[in-house]
């Protein structure tokens, strides 16, 4: 392998965003008349310097090892800049291209028979899009990828831009800002979907400091792209991102206890309560503040609504509630609580706690869904309390399981009415329509509608 032309290649090419980036840099400096804004430009600028003088010393080290090494230019070949196709720019072969890309690749024509390389042929869709870079005469395998890769673009080097000119022929963009004259105009090559940078001046003019807006965010297409190139690698980052945010979740149910006793001691005459199974891993928990259990006693019709929602976490579990309706209709939250699923001993613990702050009472009743670990724990729980089942509920188990979109208007009305007479009318109607969807009402116990 001949790795001095591996070295000048990199030289040439790897190194072009550093240079244009200090070159940017030092005419920010002329143009800029703030003293601040000067002296940080002016850092920068030697910051790249001093970044490109070590990748020299580098290829330098990097050359010298190649026994077929020769004096290899590198300052001068860095500052030359790169050239986007297999000819240098006084259109005479590129022999460390060609040393670095292979013979037969540097000479290859693409569909249309113009000339493509490694360098100059843009990135498709699903490969990586590390290391943007953008120059005149680069080609593209399609608008598409042309317009994902200068979202990148943008936002590695922090602009933006607007789009001029967009159609099946042509795309061209221009910086945000009217003053600068950083653009690129790209034409589709006859009867390809290849798109070919014509023009592209890649320095800006405007100023950072008068910057309207920064650094233009990729499309989710875009970024559905880079994540499905490296999927655990983007689920990882994404673990780690939520971790910092929310905590680790182990670690964060080792503090419950401390969250517990602190909830008490903020508001006086809250109940909670903790358990753990016997490898003292997390199994239930319920929580009621104190000023929820005054307010349910002080102005609140005695008629609890409790259900279950499935928890969407790394551990899963459900929450149960138990809410009433205050004198505005609006829900009044009595009692939380979470366990590892909705069955009988859930149920039962949970109807437990909440029993510590509201008695059981002839004149209390309670409202929830079909499921029977509800029925079972209440009777025995809460023997002398009466049981309601939320007619919501039963008109979308009507839609769900019994197709019976057509006859849910007639369920609700009939819920709804008072009078024996009309309530059979609209029940006979519904039995008519669908007697699988009449028998299962009957077996819901019209009595317990509610």
């Amino acid at each position: 392998m001949n790795l001095s032309g591996v070295a000048e290649f990199l030289i040439k090419y790897a190194s072009r965003n550093a240079i244009d980036l200090s070159n940017q840099f030092k005419s920010l400096v002329k143009s800029t008349v703030d003293p601040r804004s000067k002296s940080i430009y002016a850092e920068c600028s030697q910051l790249y310097e001093i970044a490109v003088s070590n990748f020299d010393d580098a290829l330098k080290d990097l050359a010298a090892k190649d026994n077929l090494s020769v004096n290899v230019g590198v300052t001068a070949a860095m500052t030359d800049g790169g050239v986007s196709s297999d000819e240098d720019d006084d259109g005479t072969s590129n022999e460390n291209l060609a040393l670095f890309v292979g013979t037969d690749d540097a000479k290859r024509n693409d569909v249309l028979g113009q000339k493509t390389t490694k360098e100059n042929a843009g990135y498709g869709v699903g490969t990586s899009f590390k290391g943007v870079s953008v120059r005149k005469g680069q080609y593209f395998k399609s608008k598409e990828v042309l317009q994902a890769t200068m979202e990148l673009y943008a936002m590695r080097y922090n602009c933006d831009y607007r789009v001029t000119k967009s159609d099946i022929k042509f795309w061209c963009i221009r910086c945000i800002e009217d003053i600068c004259k950083w653009s690129l105009r790209a034409e589709c090559l006859n009867g390809s979907t290849y798109f070919k940078i014509n023009k592209f001046v890649g320095l800006h003019t405007c100023a950072p400091s008068k910057k309207k807006k920064f650094c233009r965010t990729p499309s989710a297409k875009t970024i559905g792209h880079l994540i499905k190139q490296n999927y655990e690698g983007a689920w990882e980052s994404r673990e780690y991102a939520v971790n910092e945010v929310r905590g680790i979740p182990e670690k964060s149910y080792g503090k419950i206890p401390k969250y517990l006793y602190m909830i008490q001691e903020a508001n006086p005459g809250t109940f909670t309560n903790y358990e753990v199974d016997c490898n003292s891993r997390f199994k239930y928990l319920f929580i009621s503040f104190g000023q929820s259990i005054r307010g349910f006693y002080k102005g609140m019709r005695k008629v609890i609504v409790v259900d279950g929602t499935f928890l969407k976490n790394k551990y899963k579990g459900v929450l149960l509630v138990a809410t009433v309706v205050d004198g505005n209709s609006n829900l009044y939250p009595i009692a939380f609580g979470i366990a590892d699923s909705e069955n009988d001993s859930s149920r039962e613990w949970f109807f437990e706690q909440l029993k510590v702050v509201i008695g059981d009472d002839k004149d209390l009743s309670f409202i929830s869904d079909r499921h029977v670990s509800i029925s079972k724990s209440l009777e025995k729980i809460y023997p002398l309390s009466s049981h309601g089942i939320c007619i919501h509920h039963l008109i979308g188990n009507v839609i769900t399981y019994h197709k019976g979109r057509g006859v849910a208007d007639l369920v609700s009305r009939a819920s709804k009415d008072n009078r024996v007479a009309e309530f059979e009318k609209y029940f006979g109607e519904i039995c008519n329509i669908s007697p699988a969807i009449g028998e299962y009402l009957a077996d819901a116990q019209v009595k317990k509608w509610a």
